[in-house]
């Protein structure tokens, strides 16, 4: 860019960035990893987590197999507006997940999701499993889930 700069060049502002750079090649990513979902079935595997300004956001991870390995891609990470509660945490993963009108290709068609979504591995936080929880809300929508609590979580569980 520079370069270019240099012999008079003209480049504009919009993507001189860091951030907006970022912004593109993200969206790419995620361009591609629709592409990819064509497997016969995928998860999807969610974490909340706290920023060091106190944000919480959420994480969203995909898991397919390809070529007989399971593969987990970055999705993306969700800023929670409102609560950390079930109903709140279920709206911002499926509003992540399923393609809108706006930007129908970074993101899923909800009849390929209910035809196609089996597992949904939760760290065990209150909102996520149980009776009210997120696992029971995507089981109403998407009858092909299966939750289960995550290894891991339940291993640092055991040890407290």
């Amino acid at each position: 860019m520079n370069a270019v700069k240099r012999y008079g060049g003209d480049m504009g502002n919009s993507h001189m960035s860091r951030w907006a750079a970022g912004k593109i090649i993200s969206m790419k990513m995620r361009c591609m990893l629709v592409a990819w979902l064509t497997q016969p079935h995928f998860g999807v595997m969610i974490h909340e987590s706290t920023d060091r300004g106190g944000s919480q956001n959420l994480i969203i991870y995909i898991r397919v197999e390809i070529d007989g390995d399971p593969v987990s891609f970055f999705w993306g990470l969700v800023k929670m507006t409102k609560t950390t509660s079930a109903t709140d945490i279920t709206d911002a993963l499926l509003d992540d997940l399923i393609a809108s009108q706006a930007n129908s290709w970074l993101g899923l068609k909800r009849d390929y999701m209910v035809r196609k979504w089996v597992g949904f591995p939760a760290d065990g936080a209150s909102a996520l499993p149980g009776l009210n929880g997120v696992a029971n809300r995507l089981a109403d929508q998407f009858p092909l889930i299966m939750s289960t609590h995550c290894v891991a979580h339940r291993l640092q569980l055991s040890t407290r």
